[in-house]
């Protein structure tokens, strides 16, 4: 890495650098695990819930990256700070987590590929007797297991971590802080403000599961089927306002989340159940939340310090928004839990 600072006001800086991460024991030797998982079956109609159990893999291979990033820091005048980084991370053989729908999905591709099957309108899934076929056949995924009386139905999928192809993630973060005394506005004896707005912006974060895969791209999209990579959104940032003073401090943080499109299965048949409000979703909206709290520090108590501080999260209570999937809510980007005040004591002696 190198920084270089030509004047008091501005700092330039770059970096690169090369990394590994080795599989851990539990990765490699995981005891099997089992539990509900729900699937899309792509070969038939079936939808619903079927056992899924994760087990290791002993065949994992170390992950590898090259990283490079520049930057600068930019005074613009007295405490208003402006920062600026691009980043690029180059991975091989990333070690990832596979879904239930990766591997039928997967599975299903290298059925496509091994005998030319097209879904169409008119036949958008194969027949019993081709799917008895690639099931007894030595290219098919053994790790998905099929009930013997009902071909057509899976009553379990064996999933364990692997090695992703190739990811490429290259992102833009941003921040700008400013800080000042409230006597420099008239205010004397109010304490001191520092405000920091931080963003992220996502380039691109490209995937490839395996070298028979395509490459995809995850920035806007849920990824729900993708246990490799999370949902993207192409903007996150962050604004807290922070005033202090003596012991006394309060914080105030807005997040913002931007939309992504929503590509989770939607289980259509949940409109048909008792009491249901199942709708179609085409987005998950952007969100936004305001989190706040309020902390006294330093107060003398039994030749100790008491320190406490009271908040809340989401404290407008705002609710995620409804969607088709089984669970309901996009738990990764919309807060699901409304709103959660808390207290935190602590006492030094």
């Amino acid at each position: 890495g190198v920084v270089y600072r030509p004047t008091d006001w501005l700092t330039l800086r770059g970096t690169s650098g090369e990394a590994f991460i080795v599989p851990t024991l539990n990765q490699l030797n995981r005891p099997e695990q089992c539990g509900l998982s729900n699937v899309d079956d792509l070969f038939t109609t079936f939808q619903g819930f079927i056992t899924s159990c994760i087990t290791g893999n002993p065949n994992l291979v170390s992950e590898t990256s090259d990283s490079i990033s520049a930057g600068f820091d930019l005074t613009l005048f007295d405490n208003l700070v402006w920062s600026l980084t691009w980043s690029e991370t180059d991975f091989k053989d990333r070690i990832v987590s596979t879904t239930t729908q990766d591997i039928v999905r997967t599975d299903f591709r290298n059925f496509q590929n091994a005998t030319g099957f097209v879904p169409t309108e008119a036949n958008p899934h194969p027949t019993e007797q081709q799917l008895a076929a690639w099931v007894a056949d030595p290219r098919s995924d053994k790790r998905i297991i099929r009930d013997p009386a009902d071909i057509t139905t899976p009553v379990r999928i064996n999933q364990s971590d692997s090695n992703a192809s190739s990811m490429l993630v290259r992102a833009w973060d941003t921040q700008l802080s400013y800080d000042f005394s409230l006597n420099d506005v008239g205010l004397n004896g109010w304490g001191d403000i520092f405000m920091v707005l931080q963003a992220t912006y996502m380039d691109t974060y490209k995937f490839q599961l395996s070298i028979l895969d395509p490459e995809r791209e995850a920035v806007g999209n849920q990824n729900n089927s993708f246990g490799a990579v999370p949902a993207i959104p192409e903007l996150r940032a962050n604004l807290r306002i922070n005033w202090t003073l003596n012991n006394h401090s309060v914080s105030a943080t807005t997040r913002y989340v931007d939309e992504v499109n929503f590509d989770a299965n939607e289980f259509s048949f949940q409109r048909f159940f008792p009491g249901s409000r199942w709708k179609s979703t085409s987005v998950i909206r952007d969100w936004t939340q305001l989190d706040m709290f309020y902390s006294y520090r330093g107060y003398e108590l039994f030749d100790g310090e008491l320190n406490f501080t009271i908040g809340a999260r989401n404290i407008t209570d705002r609710m995620p928004q409804k969607t088709g999937m089984i669970a309901g809510v996009e738990a990764q980007l919309q807060d699901p839990l409304g709103r959660v005040v808390y207290a935190r004591v602590n006492y030094n002696f």
